[in-house]
């Protein structure tokens, strides 16, 4: 038996972790490159694309995180960060409204405000349902976690111009860092936790544009100062998610999991990261996705939404079922 060589393994040693990193946040870039590029426009959008909804949850029923399931433990901790980084998106959103230099556009049909407005709401109420109905350690971690992003983050109106490039940047991470139909195949439930996320996804493809145009008509040239300043603020309120999201996974998930959901927590951060990257460069450059290919991917959640939930997000109206 041919015996390895050891240069080989020497090649093999000397990989650090910082080099993985490198190379997993390369291969996402790219791969969001090659998947969006040809949908990239640098035209004005046509807005607004969204419609002012109503969520009902006439049987409230407990909502319980499946410890065993990756990505409801990913995005119980995104629903917590998200109310209070909402309240953050509406003090912005009003200041650029309210101080919009392009006078010609009239903006009070546009929606980012009232959606953002109901999705702190509702996953507030998510968020009580879900600690309320964990055990003692998960509980302590949700609510610390909880504590520190309304104090980290309600920190952040003091700078409400890197706050405005922050939200730029992450309402577009929100689009391009899946498919639609990738988002039906990580939240694959007909339950309360995956509707929430896959009506809150949708309603952020009808309003990612908005954020970025006001964002880049009120800023101006100013706007590359404040994607640079912004851009570690994202990076930072995302490591300290995934680092929350990584002690949940240490002492909450089945040993089997264990191993596997912190390999995917690193990818995931990588994957993040790259979205990023590319968001700070498209709001540099003036680029959106284009409107042509957002109607399609509107159309497209919307027929997928109506197979799984049997319900339609023409509507003003969307139904949930949690306490």
């Amino acid at each position: 038996m041919e015996m390895v060589s050891p240069t080989f393994i020497n090649a093999i040693s000397t990989i650090k972790w910082w080099h993985i990193t490198i190379f997993l946040i390369s291969v996402h870039f790219i791969k969001a490159i090659y998947l969006r590029v040809k949908y990239l426009s640098t035209r004005v959008p046509v807005l607004p694309k969204g419609t002012k909804r109503l969520v009902n949850y006439p049987n409230p029923k407990p909502v319980i995180i499946d410890f065993s399931n990756y990505y409801e433990i990913h995005y119980t901790f995104f629903s917590i960060l998200l109310v209070p980084y909402e309240k953050n998106v509406l003090y912005v959103d009003d200041l650029m409204h309210e101080n919009n230099p392009d006078k010609t556009t009239d903006t009070k049909d546009y929606v980012l405000r009232y959606q953002e407005r109901l999705h702190s709401y509702i996953h507030n109420k998510l968020n009580l349902s879900i600690i309320k109905n964990s055990n003692f350690c998960s509980g302590i971690i949700f609510k610390i976690f909880k504590g520190f992003c309304e104090i980290a983050i309600h920190g952040f109106v003091f700078f409400p111009n890197i706050v405005s490039g922050m939200v730029a940047n992450f309402e577009q991470c929100f689009y391009f860092i899946e498919g639609v139909e990738s988002f039906f195949k990580i939240l694959p439930n007909n339950n309360a936790f995956c509707k929430v996320f896959l009506w809150h996804f949708y309603e952020e493809i009808e309003h990612n544009q908005e954020s970025s145009y006001l964002f880049l008509v009120y800023q101006g040239t100013w706007k590359y100062f404040y994607i640079l300043l912004s851009a570690p603020l994202v990076f930072s309120m995302l490591l300290i998610t995934i680092t929350f999201q990584l002690i949940t996974i240490i002492f909450m998930t089945p040993i089997i999991w264990k191993i596997p959901f912190l390999l995917k927590s690193f990818n995931h951060l990588c994957q993040w990261i790259a979205m990023i990257i590319l968001s700070a460069l498209l709001l540099f450059f003036n680029i959106n996705a284009s409107d042509e290919v957002i109607n399609k991917d509107l159309a497209l959640f919307r027929k997928l939404f109506q197979e799984r939930f049997k319900e339609s997000l023409e509507g003003k109206n969307v139904t949930v079922n949690f306490e």
